[in-house]
């Protein structure tokens, strides 16, 4: 049995996310392994390029759309092997993305301009934003649960992922596991709940500069 671990990263901007990552891959270099990083926002390597370029240990794909996501996904199945390191900065952009793709796919209208002509159409003004309905919300859990679930459980690997952060509105549900420390991680609230493991990044001098917020463990 090898031990696999999943790491939640969460902070708000300058709060060090990738950093973490670049930490992990320098660590792994010292012991010889690899490390595949998924930059959903393209600012690694701008950010490694102060730190004497992308670490010959890293394997690092930018992917900015849905498409370009699961693609990467999809060629990385041949190419992780079980107790690998995948890292993926700014998880919680592929919820948006993956809305963003059905909007595209079934309207061909990006999701900002469709949800301005549905709130233009309403004859009532009202102070619900429109959303999209059961069945669409099926084929967008569907796709993201995809990717996730290929990251979290199928590649069998430690992973390390990293994410906004945002306090907890109405998200009562992931609110409960993060209550101590008044934030959840952005993106698709199941997120909260998936990683085995949860960090807080504070730029908070008087407080620590890494929390645990939640820790689980598990072996496969």
């Amino acid at each position: 049995m090898s031990f696999v671990e999943s790491v939640l990263v969460m902070g708000g901007p300058g709060t060090g996310k990738t950093q973490q990552i670049v930490n992990v891959c320098r660590w792994l270099a010292e012991r010889k392994k690899e490390m595949w990083v998924l930059d959903l926002e393209d600012k690694v390597e701008a950010f490694l390029s102060n730190q004497g370029g992308i670490p010959k240990n890293m394997h690092l794909k930018v992917a900015l759309s849905w498409e370009e996501i699961r693609g990467v996904i999809d060629a990385w199945k041949k190419e992780v092997k079980p107790g690998n390191w995948v890292a993926v900065d700014r998880v919680d952009l592929a919820w948006p993305k993956v809305q963003d793709w059905y909007t595209q796919q079934k309207y061909n209208e990006e999701l900002a301009d469709r949800l301005m002509k549905t709130a233009k159409a309403i004859q009532k003004p009202m102070m619900i934003v429109p959303r999209f309905d059961q069945g669409a919300w099926q084929v967008i859990n569907s796709q993201y649960e995809y990717i996730i679930s290929n990251i979290l459980y199928m590649f069998r690997c430690n992973v390390l992922l990293t994410s906004g952060v945002k306090t907890s509105g109405d998200d009562s549900s992931p609110f409960e596991t993060f209550s101590s420390v008044g934030v959840i991680p952005r993106g698709q609230k199941e997120l909260a709940h998936q990683p085995h493991t949860a960090l807080l990044l504070s730029n908070d001098v008087e407080r620590n500069h890494l929390n645990v917020v939640v820790s689980r463990s598990w072996y496969c």
